[in-house]
Protein backbone atom coordinates (compact mmCIF):
# COMPACT_ATOMS: atom_id res chain seq x y z
CA UNK A 1 0.00 0.00 0.00
CA UNK A 2 2.84 2.37 1.00
CA UNK A 3 4.49 1.68 -2.29
CA UNK A 4 1.79 2.34 -4.24
CA UNK A 5 1.20 5.59 -2.75
CA UNK A 6 4.92 6.66 -3.49
CA UNK A 7 4.49 5.46 -7.05
CA UNK A 8 1.48 8.03 -7.45
CA UNK A 9 3.34 10.84 -5.38
CA UNK A 10 6.41 10.28 -7.81
CA UNK A 11 4.31 10.75 -10.84
CA UNK A 12 4.38 14.27 -12.78
CA UNK A 13 0.99 13.32 -13.95
CA UNK A 14 -0.47 13.25 -10.23
CA UNK A 15 0.96 16.74 -10.16
CA UNK A 16 -0.80 17.89 -12.90
CA UNK A 17 -4.33 16.12 -11.84
CA UNK A 18 -4.10 18.10 -8.51
CA UNK A 19 -2.83 21.36 -10.77
CA UNK A 20 -5.78 21.30 -13.06
CA UNK A 21 -8.10 20.27 -10.32
CA UNK A 22 -7.55 23.61 -7.82
CA UNK A 23 -7.57 25.56 -11.43
CA UNK A 24 -10.88 24.45 -12.59
CA UNK A 25 -13.07 26.68 -10.09
CA UNK A 26 -10.30 29.67 -10.16
CA UNK A 27 -10.90 29.54 -14.32
CA UNK A 28 -14.52 28.70 -13.98
CA UNK A 29 -15.25 32.29 -12.17
CA UNK A 30 -13.37 34.41 -14.80
CA UNK A 31 -15.58 32.59 -17.71
CA UNK A 32 -17.27 35.61 -19.28
CA UNK A 33 -20.53 33.37 -20.41
CA UNK A 34 -21.04 30.16 -18.09
CA UNK A 35 -23.96 27.91 -17.69
CA UNK A 36 -24.94 28.08 -13.86
CA UNK A 37 -27.27 26.12 -11.52
CA UNK A 38 -28.66 27.36 -8.61
CA UNK A 39 -29.43 25.60 -5.67
CA UNK A 40 -32.78 27.41 -4.41
CA UNK A 41 -36.26 27.33 -4.75
CA UNK A 42 -37.07 30.64 -5.62
CA UNK A 43 -37.61 30.81 -9.00
CA UNK A 44 -38.40 27.84 -11.57
CA UNK A 45 -35.60 27.52 -13.23
CA UNK A 46 -33.05 25.83 -12.23
CA UNK A 47 -30.17 26.11 -15.67
CA UNK A 48 -28.60 30.00 -16.25
CA UNK A 49 -26.68 31.41 -18.51
CA UNK A 50 -24.60 34.06 -16.47
CA UNK A 51 -22.53 37.04 -18.09
CA UNK A 52 -19.64 38.79 -16.24
CA UNK A 53 -21.13 41.91 -17.94
CA UNK A 54 -23.19 43.34 -15.47
CA UNK A 55 -23.78 45.80 -17.70
CA UNK A 56 -25.71 43.55 -20.04
CA UNK A 57 -29.33 44.25 -20.36
CA UNK A 58 -31.44 41.09 -18.21
CA UNK A 59 -34.34 40.36 -16.49
CA UNK A 60 -31.84 38.63 -13.41
CA UNK A 61 -28.97 38.86 -11.83
CA UNK A 62 -26.59 36.54 -9.99
CA UNK A 63 -25.55 38.88 -6.53
CA UNK A 64 -23.99 38.23 -3.05
CA UNK A 65 -27.22 39.00 -0.64
CA UNK A 66 -27.00 41.82 1.99
CA UNK A 67 -25.94 40.06 5.57
CA UNK A 68 -28.60 38.99 7.80
CA UNK A 69 -29.95 36.04 10.12
CA UNK A 70 -31.29 34.50 7.44
CA UNK A 71 -28.11 33.87 4.94
CA UNK A 72 -24.78 32.07 5.07
CA UNK A 73 -21.93 34.33 4.64
CA UNK A 74 -20.60 32.15 1.39
CA UNK A 75 -24.26 32.86 -0.11
CA UNK A 76 -25.17 33.60 -3.66
CA UNK A 77 -28.68 34.59 -4.62
CA UNK A 78 -30.08 34.58 -8.52
CA UNK A 79 -33.40 36.90 -8.25
CA UNK A 80 -35.24 38.61 -11.16
CA UNK A 81 -35.31 42.39 -11.20
CA UNK A 82 -39.26 43.77 -10.42
CA UNK A 83 -38.27 47.10 -9.78
CA UNK A 84 -34.66 49.41 -10.68
CA UNK A 85 -33.22 52.84 -10.86
CA UNK A 86 -35.86 55.60 -11.53
CA UNK A 87 -38.67 53.14 -10.64
CA UNK A 88 -41.11 54.00 -8.14
CA UNK A 89 -41.61 51.50 -5.67
CA UNK A 90 -44.42 51.64 -3.10
CA UNK A 91 -45.62 49.29 -0.03
CA UNK A 92 -48.81 49.41 1.24
CA UNK A 93 -48.96 46.87 4.26
CA UNK A 94 -46.98 43.98 2.77
CA UNK A 95 -47.92 44.33 -0.94
CA UNK A 96 -45.08 45.95 -3.07
CA UNK A 97 -45.71 47.99 -6.61
CA UNK A 98 -43.47 49.15 -8.88
CA UNK A 99 -45.03 51.89 -10.73
CA UNK A 100 -48.01 50.77 -9.44
CA UNK A 101 -48.05 47.35 -10.91
CA UNK A 102 -47.98 44.59 -8.54
CA UNK A 103 -44.95 42.55 -8.05
CA UNK A 104 -45.51 40.83 -4.33
CA UNK A 105 -46.47 40.29 -0.99
CA UNK A 106 -44.15 39.62 2.21
CA UNK A 107 -44.72 36.80 3.83
CA UNK A 108 -45.66 37.51 7.79
CA UNK A 109 -44.05 34.22 8.64
CA UNK A 110 -41.13 32.65 7.51
CA UNK A 111 -40.50 28.94 6.71
CA UNK A 112 -40.76 27.95 10.53
CA UNK A 113 -43.37 30.08 11.39
CA UNK A 114 -41.58 32.84 13.04
CA UNK A 115 -42.48 36.63 12.63
CA UNK A 116 -40.19 38.02 10.07
CA UNK A 117 -39.93 41.75 9.29
CA UNK A 118 -40.03 42.94 5.91
CA UNK A 119 -38.71 46.19 3.85
CA UNK A 120 -40.52 49.20 3.80
CA UNK A 121 -40.08 51.84 1.34
CA UNK A 122 -41.83 54.73 -0.90
CA UNK A 123 -40.46 56.81 -3.53
CA UNK A 124 -38.27 56.57 -6.31
CA UNK A 125 -35.28 54.29 -6.29
CA UNK A 126 -32.04 55.40 -6.43
CA UNK A 127 -29.68 55.11 -9.34
CA UNK A 128 -27.39 51.64 -8.86
CA UNK A 129 -30.07 50.07 -6.61
CA UNK A 130 -32.32 47.39 -7.50
CA UNK A 131 -35.40 45.33 -5.92
CA UNK A 132 -35.33 41.91 -6.69
CA UNK A 133 -37.73 38.92 -6.15
CA UNK A 134 -38.30 35.39 -6.64
CA UNK A 135 -41.66 33.93 -7.74
CA UNK A 136 -41.70 31.39 -4.63
CA UNK A 137 -44.20 32.57 -1.91
CA UNK A 138 -41.11 32.06 0.60
CA UNK A 139 -38.53 33.45 -1.16
CA UNK A 140 -35.91 35.79 0.48
CA UNK A 141 -35.52 38.39 -1.36
CA UNK A 142 -35.94 41.96 -1.50
CA UNK A 143 -39.00 42.28 0.04
CA UNK A 144 -36.70 41.17 2.94
CA UNK A 145 -33.23 42.57 2.94
CA UNK A 146 -33.75 45.61 0.80
CA UNK A 147 -32.25 46.86 -2.25
CA UNK A 148 -29.46 45.11 -3.83
CA UNK A 149 -26.91 47.42 -4.61
CA UNK A 150 -25.13 47.16 -8.18
CA UNK A 151 -21.81 46.23 -6.16
CA UNK A 152 -23.19 43.28 -5.32
CA UNK A 153 -23.90 42.08 -8.89
CA UNK A 154 -21.63 39.28 -9.57
CA UNK A 155 -23.23 38.21 -12.87
CA UNK A 156 -26.43 38.88 -14.53
CA UNK A 157 -28.47 35.93 -16.25
CA UNK A 158 -30.47 34.59 -18.44
CA UNK A 159 -32.77 31.33 -18.32
CA UNK A 160 -30.94 28.78 -20.38
CA UNK A 161 -34.83 27.38 -21.39
CA UNK A 162 -36.55 30.90 -21.50
CA UNK A 163 -40.26 28.83 -21.96
CA UNK A 164 -40.07 28.17 -18.41
CA UNK A 165 -39.97 31.98 -17.40
CA UNK A 166 -43.77 32.08 -16.25
CA UNK A 167 -42.74 33.64 -12.88
CA UNK A 168 -44.36 37.36 -13.07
Amino acid sequence: MLSNLMLILKNKYFYILVFILIMIPIVYELIPVRVDITQQNSLPQKFWITYSDINKDTEYILFIPPKSKYIESDAKYLKKISCKEGDYLTVKQRDYFCNNKYIGTASEFDGNMNKIEYFEFNGIIQNGKYFVIGSHPLSHDSKYFGFVDKSQILRKAEPLFKDLTNDN
